[in-house]
């Protein structure tokens, strides 16, 4: 998974560069990628150019079976997205308020990949161990090929073992 942040609008001048860029950090991720997340927060302006230059990437990144997901992109941009058709192909839910929100989502659709292919005979070494970077969350798979945080479950855990000790000590 790449996430790139484009620190400036999405414009005619600058969208070759945009393009030349992406190109670069997929060239170099090598040929496990599966994700590129653009952080979207700073792209104030957005002009056909760079819909056509993104949506040339989206069909590029499509082609090398590597999805094209957005964050943080502001009113303006997800109208704009909407008026090209962009978000139609991109898909409205790959479109995230925050990175993190899109990091997570994106583990746990590896995860339920993986789930899925260790049911046909694929081993996937990294099963028993999903971890979100920022959190430290932990995924699980279950017989039917649905995901838990298990982190989230043990913090639900540990809250209530905590209410019982207090209900128990006021006794």
């Amino acid at each position: 998974m790449i996430v790139y942040r484009f620190d400036a609008p999405l414009v005619f001048p600058n969208a070759a560069f945009f393009t030349e860029r992406m190109e670069e950090l997929v060239a170099n991720a090598g040929p496990g990628l599966k994700c590129v997340i653009l952080d979207a927060e700073a792209i104030s302006d957005f002009d056909s150019t760079a819909a056509e230059a993104l949506e040339n990437l989206d069909a590029d990144l499509e082609r090398q079976g590597v999805d094209l997901w957005i964050a943080r992109a502001n009113g303006p941009l997800r109208q704009l997205l909407t008026t090209t058709g962009l978000m139609k192909r991109l898909g409205a839910e790959h479109v995230y308020p925050s990175v993190r929100g899109a990091v997570e989502a994106y583990h746990a659709h590896s995860a339920r990949r993986s789930c899925a292919d260790t049911r046909i005979g694929v081993r996937h070494p990294s099963l028993s161990s999903m971890r979100s970077s920022k959190r430290g969350a932990s995924w699980r798979c279950n017989e039917d090929d649905e995901v838990t945080n298990v982190g989230e479950e043990m913090t639900a855990w540990h809250a209530s073992r905590k209410s019982l000790k207090g209900r128990r000590s006021s006794r």
